[in-house]
């Protein structure tokens, strides 16, 4: 009988953690979707854009700072690329070369401090250009 108590109670134990495991889970997804909800207006007085929060889901490697990039030249608008530092998604070398990007200005890849972003910024925007 002791046995059989045991495995009840080692049973019902993965059971728990696993409800709790797909609770946090499913939290983090509706959070993590519905960010742009949740934050106060930007420094420019806007909510973020549902588009924008889209392109906060995709990681960077997989075309999230394409995503970013690409809607920033639609709305004509450098600053979005620095709008979505707080997700972590694009760093400051990343910030520059989009802007540089979308401006087709590359005296703004000459700040990048990482010669492979430098560089990469460089192709991109003449790239671009034509």
């Amino acid at each position: 009988m002791a046995i059989e108590d045991i495995k009840d109670q080692v049973v019902s134990s993965k059971l728990a953690w696993f409800i709790l495991l797909l609770i946090i889970i499913i939290f983090h997804t509706y959070v993590t979707l519905n960010w742009g909800d949740f934050t106060t207006p930007s420094s420019f007085g806007e909510k973020i854009d549902p588009q924008l929060r889209g392109c906060m889901i995709i990681p960077a490697f997989a075309g999230g700072e394409d995503c970013i990039i690409s809607i920033a030249k639609q709305e004509n608008n450098p600053r979005i690329c620095g709008e979505l530092t707080k997700t972590g998604l694009m760093g400051k070398d990343s910030i520059l070369s989009c802007q540089a990007r979308v401006t087709g200005d590359k005296s703004i890849c000459s700040r990048i401090f990482k010669k492979s972003f430098k560089d990469r910024c460089y192709m991109y925007v003449e790239r671009e250009k034509k």
